[in-house]
């Protein structure tokens, strides 16, 4: 039995995904404080639903980003904790890759992500899947004059699910992808110097 649980936390609507044997279902949740107070309650949940535990998983795909810094983490934290406690194969997928999984049968298409500040992550792809470049990020003035710009709204969490069952995950590592630099600064002023022993 294959059973994949899948896993997006990069946007303020958790979407928690459950393939058994080919059969989706799924569970989404809007966390009022963030998906740290709710992503186990409601991966309980779900596979409370149909019947299964943890030990039935044998997949775990996440949504790496880029997204919400906190989000991505609360998602990344619970995949890789049950991943290790269960040896469970963990994927990781990027945010614009899965967004572009919502455009079947399309052809040579932009995907833009909101990414605030008045700047867009962008990704061009060959077909959905199948990225043409890296992921960037770039002036919203400049993402809209790009040609065949697309903005879906969501991942779909059963076509993330379908797609990530049988994917290498040394081709997909579960790791952040943020994209931007993390707004925290090292502290380079005021340090205080450790006597030498």
């Amino acid at each position: 039995m294959q059973t994949l649980l899948a896993i997006d936390s990069s946007a303020p609507l958790l979407q928690l995904g459950l393939l058994i044997n080919g059969k989706f279902s799924s569970l989404s949740k809007e966390g009022k404080n963030g998906h740290g107070e709710i992503i186990f309650a409601n991966i309980n949940s779900l596979l409370r639903q149909n019947n299964i535990s943890y030990d039935d998983l044998t997949n775990i795909a996440v949504i790496v980003g880029p997204g919400s810094f906190t989000g991505l983490r609360c998602g990344l934290s619970a995949a890789l904790s049950i991943g290790f406690a269960k040896n469970i194969k963990i994927v990781g997928i990027p945010t614009l890759l899965a967004l572009s999984l919502t455009q079947k049968n399309k052809q040579n298409f932009s995907i833009l992500l909101d990414a605030r500040r008045n700047q867009a992550y962008c990704q061009r792809f060959f077909a959905p899947a199948k990225p043409a470049e890296k992921e960037k990020l770039i002036e919203i003035s400049l993402a809209k004059k790009l040609p065949n710009i697309l903005t879906p709204k969501k991942i779909n969490i059963e076509h993330l699910s379908r797609f990530a069952l049988n994917l290498d995950n040394k081709n997909y590592p579960p790791i952040p992808n943020y994209v931007r630099p993390a707004d925290a600064k090292k502290q380079t002023k005021h340090i205080i110097k450790l006597a030498e022993n």
